[in-house]
């Protein structure tokens, strides 16, 4: 009966690593870059389009890929696709210059709906949020935020990229949201329609290693944002707070679901082995 208990435990336990992140859980990369609770959100909606680099710590397969974002003044909007790409790096030719995404490795255009995904609402905090092309800033604009879980990138007709130790690579983050239609101002005024912003949310990088958010602290080079469309080559842009210090955005790239499913079959031979000698 206690075995049994055990491997239920066991087989819950890699049922969650398909699901959400946590703080100490497995990563692949330099080191997960964690939400600021009280941080920013830079609008990344459509045809705005973030990305931010990272480096590879483990080599293998990107199937997982789990980040932080919220809405413009808490308006939760109605997500049509997301939008991920992962690019080759293309650095920074000099002092006065800064890295960005390169060559294009793979591209996945994913539903909301996708069992692939969970979204999972955060503990209320106060938010900032920015929109780059307007240079607005705004403090205590919002306070919902979530994170997003996307996992099992690669599936059958899907591009699969494979990332080597050591080497830097872009994850670009974009969402499609429809307009939304609310009530007029007046009881005889016609419904508006507004446009619901999502934001990518900026890292916390007191919880670096170095625990200081500082030039020196911040990883590789700013996070970079431009707009899609034309069908033109994007034009990046350095992403930098009001003090002008680099921004990172909060992600975290992760080892597959696969190896969390073997460590808990693992278990679970092991008990059988131990059943078998007590038998």
């Amino acid at each position: 009966m206690r075995n049994a208990i055990i491997v239920g435990l066991v087989l819950a336990i890699s049922a969650t690593a398909w699901a959400d992140w946590r703080p100490g859980d497995d990563h692949k990369m330099h080191w997960p870059q964690l939400p600021d609770f009280q941080g920013w959100d830079v609008n990344a909606t459509n045809p705005k389009i973030l990305a931010d680099d990272w480096r590879c710590s483990q080599s293998g397969d990107v199937t997982d890929v789990h980040f932080w974002g919220s809405w413009q003044g808490n308006l939760v909007g109605e997500i049509e696709n997301i939008h991920l790409s992962i690019h080759k790096d293309i650095p920074a030719a000099g002092p006065n210059d800064f890295s960005r995404p390169g060559d294009l490795l793979g591209e996945w255009d994913i539903s909301p709906t996708d069992t692939r995904v969970t979204i999972v609402r955060m503990p209320t905090s106060p938010q900032g949020w920015y929109d780059p092309n307007t240079g607005v800033w705004t403090p205590n604009d919002h306070t919902l935020w979530y994170q997003y879980n996307i996992v099992g990138l690669g599936a059958a007709g899907e591009d699969l990229v494979f990332q080597n130790v050591g080497e830097i690579y872009w994850l670009d983050i974009t969402f499609d949201v429809l307009p939304m239609e609310i009530p007029g101002p007046g009881p005889n005024d016609p419904p508006e329609i507004i446009q619901p912003l999502w934001g990518w949310k900026t890292a916390d990088m007191l919880a670096y290693p170095d625990g200081t958010p500082t030039q020196a602290n911040h990883f590789q080079d700013d996070a970079v944002w431009a707009d899609l469309g034309g069908g033109a080559a994007l034009v990046w842009n350095p992403l930098e707070d009001q003090e002008g210090v680099s921004f990172d955005l909060a992600f975290v790239i992760t080892p597959e679901p696969a190896t969390m499913t073997v460590m808990g079959l693992g278990a679970i031979a092991v008990l059988v082995r131990r059943r078998k000698r007590r038998s």
